[in-house]
């Protein structure tokens, strides 16, 4: 396989794989604000118990 041919593929990967993990924590920070929003919801509840 031609050498700079492998390289564009490698960095086609790279490339790849940035995008999804910078997906995943945005996804990561958002079920974290959901979470505390529940938390924070859910604490009217603890306090009639």
């Amino acid at each position: 396989m031609n050498p700079e041919v492998r390289v564009t593929k490698l960095e086609d990967r790279v490339t790849n794989l940035e995008t999804r993990v910078a997906v995943a924590e945005s996804n990561i920070t958002d079920i974290k604000e959901d979470l505390s929003s529940i938390k924070s919801n859910t604490t009217w509840i603890l306090e009639l118990l």
